[in-house]
């Protein structure tokens, strides 16, 4: 019997809800995750009124790929384009509390974000809202932005905050006896700029290695000059350097520097060989 899934909240449409059995995959993320902008002729994943392809979706993505290798069906996709990890966490955790015991078996894979992006609560529009450095915002937001910015932001403290978050949802699903991987997507998030000790190493991908993204891996492997321990800023002068060799090599596509449907191969590859060891 197909279990019914309880979701709520403002993002509710955004999400793949792919239902067909009783073992799920739930997926959380960014666009990087969703699948978005993997096609040079396809520039309107933006749109609102965008449709995902699922077949293209459970074919190509890295998170198709992976359900694929542990052979389950189901996928719950709340990766949702540009938004942050607060976001991210605050919806899987409501999920788990909902529906973990309508599944037997829940795999979770999460392709953290960068801690550039934050959520706050907007009074204007009266519900959380997503920020991002180098990002244009709605009227209204800018002037929120700015605010938080000159009051409220410092890169150690968010990175001690990402730390404890991933830590904390971690151990959270390790009692709900859920599996689960993280991997960061486009900046390198390991015990050299963290504290990832209490997170087995089955759980976060290659949390040793000072390069760890996999974006950056990418640069690591084709020579393109990186720092040992970076995190990077899409929005510099150098890393537009970096994405458009990136984008050469077939791992980017032209029209949004996301993941090509080679790079989310090669992403799947790296993710299913790190299952494979433990």
């Amino acid at each position: 019997m197909i279990p019914e899934i309880e979701l709520s909240g403002h993002d509710i449409n955004k999400f793949i809800v792919d239902i067909n059995g009783k073992d799920l995959v739930v997926a959380i993320g960014c666009s990087w995750t969703r699948f978005w902008g993997a096609f040079d002729d396809c520039e309107d994943f933006r749109s609102p009124n965008y449709k995902d392809n699922i077949d293209l979706f459970n074919t190509y993505s890295y998170t198709g790929i992976v359900s694929n290798f542990l052979n389950i069906n189901s996928k719950i996709v709340m990766a949702i384009p540009g938004s942050n990890n607060d976001m991210q966490s605050r919806l899987l955790v409501e999920f788990m509390q909902k529906n973990r015991h309508k599944f037997n078996q829940i795999f979770v894979l999460w392709g953290i974000t960068s801690h550039l992006r934050w959520e706050l609560y907007s009074n204007n529009v009266n519900q959380p809202s997503m920020f991002m450095l180098g990002s244009k915002v709605p009227p209204g937001k800018e002037e929120e932005r700015k605010w938080f910015l000159t009051r409220h932001w410092n890169e150690k403290f968010e990175l001690e905050r990402l730390s404890q978050k991933l830590v904390l949802v971690s151990n959270y699903l390790k009692t709900l006896n859920v599996e689960h991987l993280f991997f960061p997507v486009f900046e390198s998030y390991n015990n050299f700029n963290m504290n990832l000790n209490y997170i087995d190493n089955k759980h976060f991908f290659n949390k040793s290695d000072s390069v760890n993204d996999m974006m950056h891996l990418w640069c690591k492997e084709h020579n393109i000059n990186i720092e040992d321990s970076v995190l990077a800023n899409p929005y510099n002068e150098n890393e537009v350097r970096k994405l458009k060799v990136l984008i050469d090599l077939g791992y980017l596509s032209k029209a949004s520097a996301h993941p090509t449907i080679k790079g989310h191969k090669d992403i799947a590859d790296r993710l299913v060989n790190y299952i494979n060891k433990f």
